[in-house]
């Protein structure tokens, strides 16, 4: 029930990015697909925090970007700018849609209005609602600050109840593996092959804990993978077919290494990192969101594809006069 809707913001905020990507190609800075990022980035955390990995690799791409573009530093700065506002917007989200802080909501409104003055920095100028809108960011501010002065004291606590969570979730993984005699899961070698199996392979792990191991769920797995609604559960063959797609496709932003290439593999590279770091359990749901840039490659391997054998059937055309 979680991962349906970590991948929808995720893939929201991928979407969100590429805008942003597409402004910096087209010399157009503008403030509201920042909006929109860190919208959806505070949606993605709130529905699941494994997320993380690939919203730092997003948030850290959109940040090379300029600089590798050789753009005038003012539009690096102003870059930087708006990535910070989207963060704040991005926690606020969190803080409002996460049940646990719930009770937190005069923080949320206060770091919006710190992230509406902040976008408006660069436009005050030029932009005849800037002013207003500041003025709107500085009321909520004040306002959110008078009704709950402690607010600011407990700022990174929802941060650190967030991680220290996580770490025990994780911990009583490891702990379980070790009571049963299993293997040793937190190992260099293992911390490889489930990456590499888990990008590679689209075969299900149905069975996490002993108690899926029912007759119920069993039938339930059975009427899922008879569905079309399956995909290639499993398919060695479609594996392999979706794995030469996705080699293609990195040749292809390698040959033209452009923003579009240091963005896809940012989201790539980076995000295998962090998984390798920080995941030292086999568990495939931990590893889900490693299948967002692969596809992206495989999808570019099969544009590819689809260019190579249109040149070919244009050349077999007859000319027209």
């Amino acid at each position: 029930m979680q991962e349906g809707p970590k991948f929808l913001f995720l893939i929201l905020t991928v979407y969100a990015a590429s805008f942003i990507l597409k402004n910096f190609q087209s010399a157009k800075m503008t403030k509201y697909p920042y909006a929109l990022l860190g919208i959806a980035s505070g949606l993605t955390l709130a529905s699941k925090q494994d997320t993380v990995p690939m919203l730092v690799s997003i948030y850290l791409a959109l940040a090379m970007v300029p600089i590798f573009g050789k753009k005038p530093v003012q539009a690096i700065l102003v870059n930087i700018l708006y990535l910070g506002s989207a963060t704040i917007i991005a926690y606020a989200i969190f803080l409002i849609f996460m049940p646990v802080f719930w009770g937190w909501w005069e923080t949320a409104f206060a770091l919006i209005g710190l992230a509406v003055i902040l976008f408006q920095l660069p436009v005050l100028k030029d932009d005849r609602i800037a002013k207003p809108a500041a003025l709107v960011g500085l009321i909520l501010i004040i306002g959110m600050t008078i009704i709950s002065p402690t607010q600011w004291s407990k700022f990174p606590t929802p941060i650190i109840s967030m991680i220290e969570t996580r770490e025990a979730v994780v911990g009583g993984q490891l702990a379980n593996f070790a009571e049963q005699n299993l293997f040793t899961p937190n190992t260099t070698k293992n911390r490889m092959a489930f990456l590499f199996e888990n990008i590679y392979t689209s075969k299900v792990m149905y069975m996490e804990v002993p108690s899926f191991d029912v007759p119920p769920f069993q039938q339930m797995i059975k009427t899922y993978e008879a569905s079309f609604f399956s995909g290639r559960t499993g398919s060695p063959l479609l594996d392999g077919f979706v794995a030469i797609l996705f080699a293609i496709g990195g040749w292809s932003l390698l040959k033209k290494f452009d923003l579009n290439g240091l963005f896809a593999y940012s989201l790539l590279v980076v995000t295998i990192v962090l998984l390798f770091f920080i995941i030292p359990l086999s568990w495939q749901r931990y590893f889900l969101i490693i299948q967002i840039p692969y596809s992206l490659f495989a999808g570019v391997g099969a544009n590819q594809i689809w260019l190579w054998f249109g040149k070919r059937a244009d050349h077999h055309l007859p000319a027209i006069a």
